[in-house]
């Protein structure tokens, strides 16, 4: 890597609004990792509980005061970003099962025993958004989850997993990463934080979708500056907009 390489940082051009219930969940969430994360090496768990993955729930909806509504966006962002990790090489087959069984799950079926634990976390959300979230906003967010596995994942995979470095056409990388980086399902966790969940014909609106791809274009190209560093030192790593 050029040492003289000078990345862009990346700032917001609002201010920072500090959530009153910012780091609410530090300790649950360590509890999380004990119970239902048992898949992920000793090693993983170790590097995943100092950086408090449910503070960016808190910190991405900072206007939301109740630890009751927050407590199942902060499940998702920490499940969210562990699939992305745990599946990402997984072949697309495989990830194509995982993505139906995480549907079911999100849409009402509990997880067998012997499943892997980060169901179980989905379905622990799943059940604390029933108590105050209606059924159409659920369903939303059980197929915006699979459209990321589905659009996002398993389109990544043949870049991710060929042997000599390959890029996509931006056309193309556009309409994958606005779906893998996660930002679709998790946009929808401004509903239950607001509490004031979009009515179906609103949502489906050109208009709102469109404020939907903007909202996860922007987090990607912000991502590929944030780890730009990073990724050159990885030899195959393709899967960045200014690579």
């Amino acid at each position: 890597m050029r040492e003289d390489l000078v990345v862009p940082k990346c700032r917001y051009p609002w201010p920072t609004v500090t959530s009153p219930i910012a780091n609410a969940f530090d300790d649950e969430e360590k509890i999380w990792y004990d119970h239902d994360y048992t898949f992920i090496s000793e090693e993983g768990i170790k590097r995943c509980k100092p950086q408090f993955l449910s503070r960016v729930a808190t910190y991405m909806n900072p206007t939301c005061d109740s630890i009751e509504r927050m407590r199942p966006c902060a499940r998702l962002m920490i499940y969210i970003t562990l699939f992305d990790d745990y599946f990402g090489m997984t072949p697309a087959k495989e990830l194509k099962a995982m993505a139906e069984r995480v549907y079911e799950v999100m849409m009402g079926d509990d997880p067998l025993p012997d499943e892997i634990g980060i169901l179980r976390q989905m379905a622990k959300a799943r059940k604390e958004w029933e108590t105050f979230m209606p059924r159409f906003w659920i369903d939303r967010v059980a197929i915006n989850f699979y459209e990321f596995i589905i659009y996002g994942m398993i389109e990544e995979i043949p870049f991710k997993q060929a042997e000599k470095r390959i890029y996509p056409l931006l056309p193309h990388y556009l309409s994958f990463r606005k779906y893998s980086i996660g930002m679709w399902p998790y946009g929808d966790l401004i509903d239950p934080a607001t509490n004031s969940p979009l009515p179906v014909f609103i949502y489906n609106h050109p208009i709102v979708q469109r404020c939907r791809e903007l909202l996860s274009l922007i987090i990607v190209i912000q991502n590929d500056f944030a780890s730009l560093k990073k990724e050159l030192e990885i030899e195959s790593e393709s899967l960045n907009i200014i690579l």
